[in-house]
């Protein structure tokens, strides 16, 4: 019992070493250069596809202002929850649309752009 207890101090400060160094290796992959630009192009497209459908799905923004605006918690209750805010992007359409829409998530970033994107991300849930 008494190896087991000098143990985990030692297995608690590995797992915290672990840990740091994940970190530290995710931090050196996404601030590469090379990872930096494809972000960069990747969210310039969808800003660029959030344009282009703005005409199709802009009553949904329209509505998602005016619900936060009031607050009116009805309709906020039926939005989808994809808000990708460690993104600054909230999609605004009705919660289920993904498979009449293929997947594609539409709505609104953090200065009120149109934006597009497809898939799901960490802070979904």
């Amino acid at each position: 019992m008494g190896d087991r207890a000098e143990d985990e101090p030692v297995s608690g400060r590995a797992r915290r070493l672990l840990d740091r160094l994940s970190w530290d290796k995710a931090h050196q992959v996404l601030s590469h250069p090379d990872v930096v630009r494809a972000a960069a192009r990747v969210q310039e497209h969808e800003l660029l596809a959030g344009a282009e459908l703005e005409p199709r799905f802009g009553v949904f923004a329209d509505r998602y202002r005016q619900a936060v605006a009031t607050p009116d918690y009805e309709v906020l209750s039926r939005i989808c929850p994809a808000k990708h805010g460690q993104w600054g992007r909230a999609c605004v359409l009705d919660a289920g649309h993904e498979d009449a829409t293929g997947g594609l998530h539409w709505g609104l970033t953090t200065d009120g752009r149109p934006i597009a994107w497809a898939g799901t991300a960490p802070d979904d849930d």
